[in-house]
């Protein structure tokens, strides 16, 4: 990621924007392996290559007085006791949304992008088995 991304994300951090239409608090970023930058928002999560930083940046807009409140419709989902983590929210969100953008523009770029989200979400499910696997054997 460049310096010029770094500083112009840094500088959007805590602050309200219009982005795609929607009214999004940008809370957080980080690179994963050095190929997909990802975005965290109140209510969603975006993944982007950093080639797509500039046109991401271009579609953000200043809020506009009028412009409606859409609250996020985030769920918090327990089974048998386990809430799933704010990774695993995180992940499922990006998964979900480069999905959706394979149903919108299969381009080779943006199944590109899909492949190196998947790498790192298979990844992350890996050493979670890991972690789970242990947990396990130290409680025998």
């Amino acid at each position: 990621m460049s310096e010029d991304t770094i500083q112009q994300l840094e500088q959007l951090i805590g602050k309200t924007k219009v982005y795609l239409g929607k009214k999004i608090v940008i809370k957080s970023y980080k690179e994963i392996t050095g190929s997909v930058i990802v975005i965290k928002t109140d209510g969603l999560t975006y993944s982007f290559l950093p080639h797509e930083m500039e046109e991401f940046f271009k579609e953000l807009k200043e809020v506009p007085k009028n412009l409606p409140e859409v609250k996020s419709k985030k769920t918090e989902i327990t089974i048998n006791g386990y809430q799933p983590t704010a990774e695993n929210i995180t992940l499922k969100e990006s998964l979900i949304n480069v999905l959706k953008e394979i149903n919108n523009n299969a381009s080779d770029e943006t199944i590109k992008k899909a492949s190196s989200i998947c790498a790192v979400a298979n990844t992350m499910v890996n050493i979670q088995k890991a972690e789970i696997y242990l947990i396990n054997t130290l409680k025998k």
